[in-house]
C-alpha cells in the first residue's frame, strides 16, 4: 500500500472528506487530492499532523507495507528450503545407513556434505543468504577438484608452459575456478562496499595488517620445518599440505576482498 493510498483510506475510515481533512491541515483540497493520487507527497510537518489527526505513529503512517510482505514471505521461503534441503539430507543419510550400516551413514555425510551446508545456511543466515550460499557452493566444488582431481587455480600460473600431456582440460578448469572466484570478490565487494557505515583509518590499517600478515604466512609456510616434514612423508601426508595450503589461500581471498570493500568504504567518507 502506497502513502497515497493509506491516506484515503485512513480519511475515508474516519469519516473525513478531502475538504475536511485539508482545512485540518490548513492546506488546499488539491493537494489532498494530489497526495492521494501519489502525485505529491506532503511535507514532513503536514505528515506528522496526518500521523495525530488518525492516531497512528509517523512510523505506521510512512512504512511500506508491501516491502514488509515481502520480507516475511523471504523469511518464511528461506526456512522452508532450508528445512527441505536438511530433511533431504537426512533421509539420504539414513537410506544409505539402512542399506549399508555405519559406512554407508558416512558416504551418505559425506555425499550429503553440500545440501547440509546449504540448508544450515538458508536456516542461520538473514542477509544476503544467495551470495552466501553461492560462496559454500564455490569452496565446496574447490575442495572436490582439489582431493579428487588435483585440480587447482594456481595451476593457470603455468599456463604458459603447459603442454597437451599435462592435460589441457585440466588447466582450463583452473581457469574457470579463477574466473568465478574474480566475479564472486567483485560481486560480493560491490554488495558490501554500499553499507553507510563509516570505516575508520584504524579500521583500515587493520583490515592492510590482516593482508600483510596473511601474505606473509603463505610466503614463509614453503620454507617452514612443518612443510619439510610434510615432504619427507609425502606419502602418507599429502593430504595436510594440500589442506593447510587450501585454507591459506581462502585466508588470502578473505584478507584481499575485506580489505578492497574497506578501502572503497574510506574513500568514500
Amino acid at each position: 500500500m502506497t502513502l497515497g493510498e493509506k491516506i484515503y483510506k485512513l480519511r475515508n475510515d474516519s469519516g473525513f472528506s478531502q475538504g475536511d481533512l485539508a482545512e485540518k491541515l490548513d492546506v488546499s483540497r488539491e493537494s489532498v487530492s494530489k497526495w492521494e493520487n501519489n502525485s505529491a507527497v506532503p511535507e514532513l510537518e503536514k505528515l506528522i499532523k496526518l500521523s495525530e489527526i488518525f492516531n497512528i505513529t509517523l512510523d505506521e503512517l510512512v512504512k511500506d507495507e508491501k516491502s514488509d510482505y515481502v520480507k516475511i514471505l523471504s523469511i518464511q521461503t528461506r526456512k522452508i528450503v532450508g528445512t527441505i534441503l536438511l530433511c533431504t539430507a537426512v533421509c539420504a543419510c539414513l537410506l544409505l545407513m539402512v542399506t549399508n550400516g555405519i559406512s554407508g551413514l558416512i558416504l551418505g555425510v559425506m555425499l550429503s556434505s553440500p545440501v547440509i551446508v546449504l540448508g544450515i545456511i538458508c536456516l542461520t543466515v538473514s542477509k544476503h543468504t544467495v551470495l552466501w550460499c553461492s560462496w559454500a557452493v564455490y569452496v565446496l566444488i574447490d575442495l572436490f577438484l582439489l582431493y579428487a582431481t588435483g585440480i587447482r587455480r594456481a595451476s593457470i600460473l603455468h599456463t604458459h608452459i603447459w603442454t597437451s600431456s599435462m592435460n589441457y582440460t585440466r588447466l582450463i578448469m583452473a581457469w574457470v575456478l579463477f574466473i568465478v572466484l574474480v566475479i564472486m570478490i567483485a560481486i560480493t565487494v560491490y554488495i558490501f562496499q554500499k553499507n553507510s557505515t563509516k570505516v575508520s583509518k584504524i579500521q583500515l590499517i587493520k583490515a592492510l595488517a590482516f593482508v600483510a600478515i596473511v601474505e606473509l604466512i603463505n610466503m614463509i609456510f614453503p620454507y617452514t620445518l612443518i612443510n619439510k616434514y610434510l615432504m619427507d612423508n609425502i606419502m602418507s601426508l599429502t593430504w595436510l599440505y594440500n589442506t593447510i595450503m587450501f585454507v591459506i589461500s581462502y585466508l588470502r581471498i578473505i584478507s584481499i576482498t575485506t580489505a578492497i570493500i574497506f578501502i572503497i568504504r574510506y574513500l568514500k567518507k
